[in-house]
């Protein structure tokens, strides 16, 4: 009688984890997009030689200008 009673007290236990465990899976947000900062393509000027944009920083989180200087 107590081996039974020991291993229902087991089993309730491990539903109720699988329980919390399904309502705290229930609360997350689901398919939440992250945000990256991106220029909008009409708003960066046309790349040339002497001057443009790097993007970069786990994808295109930073930009940085570059300017080429002629002979470099």
């Amino acid at each position: 009688m107590m081996r039974k009673s020991i291993y229902m007290c087991i089993q309730l236990r491990r539903f109720l984890c699988v329980a919390a465990l399904a309502l705290l899976t229930a609360c997350a947000p689901a398919g939440e997009s992250i945000a990256v900062n991106v220029p909008a393509p009409d708003a960066a000027p046309a790349p040339a030689p002497d001057a443009f944009t790097v993007c970069h920083g786990f994808g295109c989180q930073f930009t940085s200008a570059v300017k080429l200087k002629p002979g470099s």
